[in-house]
């Protein structure tokens, strides 16, 4: 049984990893876009 729950943890912890890189990947470029647009706001502001 703790086999088990050891590799269900692993395997979730894959998948976060997987997630966490797709997230990573994907708001990279939204990430180099933001930085114009708060810079922009407090200059509006």
């Amino acid at each position: 049984m703790i086999a088990t729950v050891t590799a269900a943890i692993e395997a979730m912890r894959l998948d976060r990893l997987r997630e966490l890189k797709r997230q990573a990947e994907a708001e990279k470029p939204a990430t180099s876009t933001q930085p114009e647009a708060t810079t922009k706001a407090p200059s509006a502001s």
